[in-house]
């Protein structure tokens, strides 16, 4: 489900990768960054940043398994929201 180190061009792995099989796990990686009473829905989640050989860019994969669809949607258009806002 991640790409392995070096499989993209230009990217490595910085670290390694964090799983949360619980929301407990969930919210210890996320820290203050809680996503509230979607949490309860989250089933699982892996998380994994890169970071470009020449030191100026990272990505985030941020991948959650949720109970449903609606869950997962919802989970979406808030981080969407969040970041939008973060843009002004």
């Amino acid at each position: 489900m991640i790409p392995a180190d070096k499989s993209i061009p230009g990217w490595v792995k910085a670290g390694g990768a964090q799983y949360a099989h619980d929301v407990t796990d969930l919210s210890r990686i996320l820290g203050g960054e809680a996503i509230g009473d979607i949490e309860s829905d989250v089933q699982a989640a892996i998380f994994q940043e890169y970071r470009n050989t020449w030191g100026k860019g990272v990505i985030r994969v941020r991948i959650f398994r949720t109970r449903n669809r609606l869950t997962a949607q919802a989970l979406f258009e808030k981080k969407k929201r969040k970041e939008s806002t973060a843009d002004r």
